[in-house]
């Protein structure tokens, strides 16, 4: 069996739109070159200060919505 793979390489910073835009972008770069699995860097939808997460966090359908720290390395 033969799987054509790509790892993405981006320069994400703190504007979600922005990082979302160029990873769709660079996914369809490689699923236009054969790609049948792409992979992205951690972070690519935000890399940016601490404070900025809670603002670019997801939600996932079904769960709850998970409260983040005040800050880095303290339990809520």
């Amino acid at each position: 069996m033969k799987l054509d793979v790509a790892a993405v390489q981006l320069s994400s910073g703190s504007d979600v739109s922005r990082n979302l835009e160029e990873a769709v972008q660079l996914v369809n770069v490689a699923a236009d070159r054969g790609a049948q699995y792409v992979q992205l860097p951690e972070y690519f939808n935000f890399l940016g200060p601490f404070a900025g997460f809670a603002n670019a966090a997801e939600s996932v359908r079904g769960q709850p919505p998970f409260e983040w720290p005040s800050s880095p390395g303290h339990a809520p």
